[in-house]
């Protein structure tokens, strides 16, 4: 019985020519096959491995608290080319931390139109599944976070006036 079977599939696989799927092949109005003729959305007529992932490094502003928090890690968006080029869907498929997320969820949604991609030369919307964003914490980045004014911490050379004090420095008699 065992043997019967395997006999089976390799006869099925030796009538299919293979056990992967083919490329899907267009018939022209002739009938002779033609491969499908597709193009990749371009981001600022440059390949988006290279231009997107450059671009979006350039405009993370990484949050405050996560710098404070020392939060780092990696942050997965999916995120669709529309036939109009431009940034559809975009979803967090793996996340980091909430405020990574939203950053990277902020950065990807913000994005300049692309070139849409085509499909036998004519626009279609491009799925991209995993695009990877690494927020890492250098130490540039807590050197100029460490020298921002924070809200919450008062500069005593800020000369503000209060209720027991002048702009100039000077105590009011209350009366």
């Amino acid at each position: 019985m065992r043997k019967a079977i395997i006999i089976c599939l390799l006869a099925v696989i030796t009538a299919s020519g293979s056990i992967y799927p083919q490329k899907r092949l267009n018939k022209t109005h002739k009938g002779t096959p033609q491969k499908e003729n597709k193009e990749k959305p371009k981001f600022q007529e440059g390949d988006p491995n290279k231009t997107f992932v450059k671009w979006v490094r350039s405009h993370i502003e990484y949050p405050k608290e996560a710098i404070e928090k020392d939060i780092t890690g990696n942050v997965t968006v999916s995120f669709v080319v529309t036939k109009e080029g431009k940034v559809k869907d975009v979803m967090v498929i793996k996340s980091a931390h909430i405020l990574l997320d939203k950053e990277a969820w902020r950065v990807v949604s913000s994005s300049p139109d692309w070139t849409p991609g085509k499909l036998d030369g004519k626009p279609v919307n491009v799925k991209y599944r995993s695009f990877p964003i690494e927020f890492k914490i250098t130490p540039e980045l807590k050197k100029k976070f460490k020298t921002a004014k924070r809200p919450w911490e008062k500069d005593p050379r800020d000369k503000m006036q209060t209720p027991n004090r002048l702009l100039d420095g000077t105590r009011r008699d209350r009366r």
